[in-house]
């Protein structure tokens, strides 16, 4: 981390002493919001980005304090899923290198990727017939939980992520690339 001054602030993400991501913040003059700005490379050595938009929601001044995301644009723009066997599936971010395989039994199983700190996992449960929640912690600890929906026709997949400790959700809308 480095403080380029008192509204800026810089991080460099190392994973085996290789850069992975840096990552700016930067406090808005009423220090009301702040905007956090990414930047990576995928594991063909692509250049992915992405920006949230913050707002606080407790503490008075400067970076310290509770922030609640109210607008992000994430690195990713394809997620591929497959079948894991019978009960269960493997899903794939390209752009980033993340990969997880589960089973529909809501045991936690590994997830895997270059950005990702240790002790990632995923647990998974069918809630309906075209409908998954999903859970993912962090050595044990809740992360986020997802809700996933896969359109009547098959062609959109609605992805709402809550982060533990927030109160408004991540909501993503994809649709389908390769035909069925």
């Amino acid at each position: 981390m480095r403080v380029v001054n008192p509204s800026t602030w810089q991080f460099t993400n190392k994973s085996n002493g290789k850069i992975i991501s840096r990552e700016t913040w930067t406090l808005a003059a009423d220090g009301k919001s702040m905007t956090r700005i990414f930047n990576s490379h995928g594991p063909h050595g692509e250049p992915t980005s992405g920006v949230a938009s913050m707002k606080r929601i407790a503490g008075a001044h400067g970076f310290e304090g509770t922030w609640e995301s109210t607008n992000i644009q994430l690195p990713f723009t394809e997620v591929d899923v497959e079948p894991n066997g019978d009960n269960g599936i493997t899903v794939r971010l390209p752009e980033d290198g993340t990969t997880y395989s589960v089973q529909f039994d809501g045991k936690e199983y590994p997830e895997h990727g270059p950005r990702l700190p240790a002790g990632m996992t995923v647990s998974a449960e069918m809630t309906g017939v075209r409908t998954v929640r999903v859970h993912t912690r962090q050595n044990g600890n809740l992360f986020d939980t997802e809700e996933w929906e896969v359109s009547p026709d098959g062609d959109t997949f609605t992805y709402k992520e809550q982060y533990e400790g927030t109160s408004e959700p991540v909501i993503i809308v994809l649709h389908r690339l390769a035909p069925r």
